[in-house]
């Protein structure tokens, strides 16, 4: 996976309810910035120097990346023979969808940065409000 870690992806995918998407310009130029949420202080995971000609491009950049994931994170966490199911899916049991990174949260992240250049999916939780 070029330009990422397998760590880094495998962070990304797991903490599907804690991350936030950023593109931006500068200059002229667009970058991309993607944190973990409040729940880890916005730790960095990923960023690019702005270099992109277009916001375009830099969303097609996080989108190529999330299919990525989705692809060689998903073959990983269902195969008994990698590390990373050792330690992350020990039983082989099939992946819970609220649990890892999905194509329907993709999508929906890649929607959220083309209308606000921003997507936090921390934010995506329901909030239950008791009245006492």
């Amino acid at each position: 996976m070029p330009g990422i870690t397998r760590g880094t992806a495998l962070e990304i995918f797991t903490n599907p309810n804690d991350l936030e998407f950023t593109v931006g310009e500068r200059t002229g130029k667009w970058a991309i910035l993607i944190t973990r949420g409040p729940g880890h202080n916005f730790k960095m995971l990923l960023s690019s120097e702005p270099v992109l000609p277009s916001k375009a491009e830099a969303i097609t950049g996080i989108s190529n990346l999330l299919k990525t994931i989705l692809h060689i994170c998903g073959n990983e966490m269902t195969n008994p023979a990698t590390l990373a199911a050792q330690m992350l899916n020990p039983d082989n049991k099939s992946l819970e969808e609220a649990a890892v990174l999905t194509p329907a949260m993709q999508t929906r992240i890649i929607e959220e940065l083309q209308q606000k250049n921003t997507s936090s999916t921390y934010s995506w939780m329901i909030k239950v409000v008791v009245m006492k």
